[in-house]
């Protein structure tokens, strides 16, 4: 609030940390310390000004040797008034000037003959001298001290000046320094009762606490309301040891939590937080964010904390019941040593409470006497927390460092680094609850077990002596290409798409191959047309039973789609379903269709835990619906994927290729029904979707021409070295023995024999086998 307007100020005091000093002025009959500011008026309201002043030593001196005054006026108006002037002054160590009943300021270390300065003023006392606060208007406050001995030096060390409109702090007023509400900083003096009345000054108006360098002793807990700022001055030199620390150092001495945190906006930074209980540590914890009886906080932020040795309780709660929440708060660099539980956040449910999205970046927690270093902990809501680059390397652990149980319970933590140097082998490092699904760790991990299933979370940390088990996310669904359809389109039946079924309410809908949208070589995309009213699934063939592999809590499938017109999209639904025997139905977001680009429409489903032996059947499904009563609705799809687990699956089908191998099981080939007729000549072109080509009737009065070459051109041929099967199911097929095809002899099909034939690579065939 005060600015000088002393030229004779070494520098300008801006704020309660800084002191002005004016130089010795031998050609004065006395020495006179003017500091002068302005203040933006409110209306109404009340205010004080308080000061601590150093001056001339008064050893041997009877008579009064300075005076203070303290001025009040309307800087438009050219009026003033005298708010205190005290005349009769000695500088002594307990001197205290004062119209009010006000503690008296802590003293300097280098203030041995020192001066406090308190005064209130209050609008009724300002009008009865002809001054009105008018709201918007500027006034100004002119403290003076005067000595009668010009060869000393007069200090001002701090000066507090808070004009209060009504309930609304002037919006120049900012910092609250707790030493100017009487806190000592000593280490042994109770500061609760100064520190609280700081913060309830600074949460009128979403003010910064100052607590500078000192160990400020509390006895009990520090309630911090909404848009509050505790300022420390740092750490310290040691995180290991509190004693002689020189940073800021909250000494708590209770039983329950030393700090509070009760709304939004919160900040809290460079500071220690310290159970300084008698034979150690005996609170409840260190600082609490208190949403357990329906309080929501939002957006608080921690930099740079330490804290140290809560042995009896935790560092750091989150804690959300009856309807209560704490979300969207973020903490940097937070430094828990030696506590029972290094981090929780707690979610009770009750009442739809939660504790979500909230990060941790960087930090560490470590020492001993934990249960837990980080413990995420239901039954209720308490997911999509990011955790990057905390360290968690205590000793020991009695259940782990990082535990994560309820159903409703996810983290994300990248670059963590868990270490241990003392944890029993029958105690896990990492526990995630079996209810618990969808979380992702990566990072570097010493030693120790990992208890959680693989199968329903991403763990990407493994160790010299531990390395965890993951399983595959291959494709697991059948003819993921979309190969084996006739070029032209067609009315569809149950297996028009190899591999899949197609089922569609009320009437047909039109199945075919339009590649103009590939999205990958090789996958066919195909486009479905249907009718008005109709609702068309389609479902994979075959699924394995996920019972038959205990680990599968869950599956991930999705397929590209995309509309041909978006103005069908009010009058269409398309989505995923994941249906199991036990657990029933549930979909995914519904298609926005919010324009003709390629969207994959997907979902994550929870597969139920069942007894051993027994098998949960899951059915993984897509939907197109039309819900108008005219017109056909035009949808394209494309790489359908499903894997078990919680790790995306892989698009695109995958290769065969290897050194060598053995099959143990069945090994399945493509199966093609439809053969096209050569339009002209005798070169077929058997399309690259299968190895088993059937051969069947033909419409009356077609029948197929004498095949004399077969994909013979460079873009048609089969690389060397693939072995295919013509399977007839008609008579009086004839395969002419030429350099193109080379039999052992001339070939003409009866009903139900087979041809084998090998691919040269160049366009050329060479028989194998045959069956007549």
């Amino acid at each position: 609030l005060f600015q000088s307007t002393n030229a004779g100020f070494s520098e300008v005091l801006t704020s309660t940390e800084h002191e002005c000093l004016l130089d010795r002025r031998r050609t004065r009959a006395s020495n006179r310390l003017q500091l002068s500011g302005q203040m933006f008026g409110q209306d109404g309201g009340e205010g004080y000004v308080s000061a601590v002043f150093s001056g001339p030593s008064t050893k041997g001196m009877d008579e009064p040797n300075a005076e203070v005054t303290v001025a009040f006026g309307d800087m438009s108006l050219n009026t003033s008034t005298t708010l205190l002037k005290h005349t009769q002054l000695l500088f002594t160590p307990s001197e205290v000037v004062t119209a009010a009943t006000y503690p008296p300021l802590a003293k300097n270390k280098d203030m041995r003959n020192h001066l406090n300065v308190y005064v209130t003023f209050t609008t009724a006392q300002l009008a009865a001298e002809n001054i009105e606060l008018v709201s918007g208007r500027f006034y100004f406050i002119e403290l003076t001290l005067e000595s009668h001995y010009r060869d000393y030096s007069l200090r001002c060390h701090r000066l507090d000046a808070i004009y209060t409109g009504g309930d609304v702090v002037s919006s120049q007023v900012s910092n609250f320094n707790v030493l100017s509400f009487g806190a000592v900083g000593d280490g042994h003096n109770d500061d609760t009762s100064a520190i609280q009345s700081a913060i309830n000054a600074a949460a009128a108006v979403g003010g910064i606490v100052v607590i500078p360098p000192g160990h400020f002793s509390t006895t009990a807990t520090l309630q911090v309301p909404a848009g509050v700022t505790l300022e420390g001055a740092g750490l310290g030199a040691n995180p290991r040891d509190m004693t002689g620390m020189k940073g800021t150092i909250i000494m708590y001495r209770g039983a329950d939590f030393a700090m509070t945190l009760g709304g939004d906006l919160i900040v809290v930074r460079n500071l220690v937080v310290y159970d300084n209980g008698v034979g150690g540590g005996t609170a409840a914890g260190g600082v609490l964010l208190d949403a357990s009886e329906g309080q929501y906080l939002e957006s608080v932020s921690f930099q740079r904390v330490l804290i140290f040795r809560f042995t009896a309780g935790t560092g750091l709660l989150l804690n959300a019941s009856k309807g209560g929440a704490v979300t969207y708060s973020s903490f940097y660099d937070v430094r828990v040593r030696n506590a029972k539980i290094g981090i929780h956040l707690k979610s009770s449910g009750l009442g739809g409470a939660f504790v979500n999205s909230n990060s941790f970046y960087k930090g560490a927690i470590s020492g001993g006497g934990f249960d837990y270093c980080f413990l995420v902990e239901g039954p209720g809501a308490n997911n999509n927390h990011n955790i990057d680059g905390l360290v968690m390397e205590p000793y020991t652990s009695t259940y782990g460092h990082l535990y994560v149980t309820g159903p409703a319970s996810q983290i994300n933590a990248v670059n963590i680094r868990i270490e241990a140097a003392n944890q029993p082998n029958n105690v896990p490092m990492v526990h995630f609850g079996p209810e618990t699904y969808h979380s992702k760790v990566s990072g570097l991990f010493s030693a120790g077990w990992i208890d959680a299933n693989r199968m329903a979370h991403q763990l990407d940390i493994s160790a010299g002596k531990y390395v965890g088990a993951s399983f595959s996310h291959n494709n697991l669904f059948i003819n993921t290409a979309f190969r084996g359809l006739p070029s032209s389109p067609v009315a569809y039946d149950s297996s028009t798409i190899p591999g899949w079924t197609l089922q569609s309410t009320y009437s047909t809908p039109i199945v075919s191959i339009d590649n103009s949208q590939q999205i990958l070589h090789d996958h066919n995309v195909i486009r479905l047309s249907v009718p008005p009213g109709a609702k068309v699934t389609m479902k994979p063939n075959a699924i394995t039973k996920a019972g038959e592999f205990s680990l599968y809590l869950s599956a991930s499938f999705g397929m590209y789609t995309r509309y041909v017109d978006t103005s069908q999209v009010t009058s269409s639904l398309i989505y995923a379903t994941f249906d199991t025997s036990i657990t029933g139905v549930t979909t995914s977001l519904v298609h926005p269709g919010t324009s003709t680009d390629w969207l994959f429409l997907s979902m994550v489903g929870n597969i139920p835990e069942v007894p051993s032996g027994t098998t949960v059947d899951i059915y993984p499904y897509f939907v197109f619906q039309n819900t108008h009563s005219t017109n056909n609705l035009d949808i394209e799809f494309t790489l359908p994927t499903f894997s078990f687990g919680a790790e995306p699956p892989q698009i695109e089908s995958g290769p065969v290729q290897t050194s060598g191998g053995i099959m143990h099981g069945t090994l399945s080939t493509g199966l093609v029904k439809n053969i096209d007729i050569p339009v002209s000549g005798n070169f077929y072109v058997l399309p690259s979707d299968g190895n088993v080509f059937l051969f069947q009737a033909l419409a009356s009065g077609e029948s197929y021409p004498t095949m004399l070459r077969l994909n013979h051109l460079t873009e048609d041929r089969f690389p060397q070295g693939t072995v295919i099967t013509l399977l007839f199911l008609v008579e009086n097929v004839s395969i002419g023995d030429s350099a193109y095809i080379n039999l052992k002899s001339g070939f003409t099909s009866s009903s139900h024999c087979s041809l084998v034939l090998l691919a040269m690579g160049d366009g050329t065939w060479v028989e194998v086998s045959r069956d007549v």
